[in-house]
């Protein structure tokens, strides 16, 4: 699935709300095709926070962070889209490839940004 985190990347970020839909925009949410996310600037809110979180190196702030189940939430997508992976030893959400959610993070902020004005 990396190859698609990549592939939704090279796409434009899109104009206005009107072009949700229009697989010729990145849309984060065609990365989760079975969730209706885009329909919920908290939800977008969300995974914002959760990529910051993953890529930051605050430990003290990423573990207040990981006590709520919001946290979880989103970590399970991040994990379930090859953004992040689950450690065994610490158990953790950890990065597999932190450029690309560096990627991932600026795309979603200026998506959301159009979206929710």
């Amino acid at each position: 699935m990396t190859s698609d985190i990549w592939t939704e990347l090279r796409k434009p970020t899109i104009e206005s709300a009107s072009d949700i839909g229009n697989t010729a925009y990145f849309d984060p949410w065609d990365l989760w095709p079975s969730l209706p996310g885009g329909y919920s600037q908290a939800m977008d809110e969300a995974m914002i926070e959760g990529l910051e979180m993953v890529i930051s190196d605050d430990r003290e702030k990423w573990h207040a962070y990981r006590q709520t189940i919001v946290a979880e939430f989103v970590l399970t997508l991040l994990c379930g889209s090859d953004v992040c992976n689950y450690g065994s030893n610490p158990f953790g959400c950890y990065l597999e490839d932190k450029q690309m959610a560096q990627a991932l993070l600026k795309k979603w902020r200026e998506y959301a940004a159009r979206i929710w004005k």
